[in-house]
């Protein structure tokens, strides 16, 4: 499909952000189920043979199809064209930059589902790590949504209220670590293992918003 010369340089990754970003939501909601979550309808008890975690998967499953498909979809037009970018060099590193970070939350969402699934057998992780694990991943996700509006509208604001929820993320981290820490008797081996995973992974998406929202204000002018 012809693309038009006036589109910005941060559309097309913009769309992909979108994607990236429920896919993230969609796995830390399976990943950090609590138990008696109600079934996809929002309303009583998830169906028999679609317990909470089954459904909260199948969501998450769901979610990274037509991310997978948009990167790949986007990754073989870029190769494809052969002509110079109308927009400049700026343009063309713009939109392999911005890829490049939503492919790597792709691989952060795969991951997180991993664990998902994996805990769909161990259950659950404790309540007191989830307490910490969840407003981490809500505050993962806010960046991500505000990443995606910078792509939007480029902003220097949105840059500065990131690099202070990256600040405010390291200190949830430290609030877990230290919980870890200090836990009496020491958490379960796995729990302790994917509670970190998963912190990290967090971690991981609030970098790749800085890193977007970043490069969305860097090329600005390469429309």
């Amino acid at each position: 499909m012809h693309r038009r010369t006036r589109e910005p340089a941060t559309a097309r990754p913009a769309v992909l952000l979108g994607l990236a970003v429920e896919a993230v939501r969609r796995a830390s909601d399976a990943a950090l189920a609590a138990p008696g979550t109600p079934g996809p309808s929002g309303v009583g008890p998830a169906p028999a043979g679609e317990g909470p975690a089954d459904a909260a998967l199948a969501e998450a499953e769901r979610a990274l199809q037509p991310l997978e498909s948009a990167i790949e979809e986007d990754a073989a037009a870029l190769l494809a064209r052969h002509d110079p970018e109308p927009r400049g060099t700026g343009a063309l590193l713009a939109e392999v930059h911005l890829g490049a970070d939503v492919q790597q939350l792709a691989e952060l969402a795969r991951r997180i589902g991993e664990i998902a699934w994996v805990r769909r057998s161990r259950g659950p992780l404790p309540e007191d790590l989830r307490a910490v694990l969840r407003p981490t991943a809500s505050l993962a996700l806010a960046m991500l949504d505000r990443a995606a509006g910078a792509l939007r509208e480029p902003r220097g604001e949105r840059l500065a209220c990131l690099e202070d929820d990256a600040a405010d993320l390291d200190r949830r981290q430290a609030l877990l670590y230290g919980r870890l820490l200090a836990a009496d008797p020491p958490a379960e081996r796995a729990d302790l293992v994917d509670a970190v995973l998963l912190c990290g992974y967090y971690r991981r998406c609030a970098d790749l918003a800085r890193s977007a929202a970043r490069h969305a204000d860097l090329f600005t002018d390469t429309e």
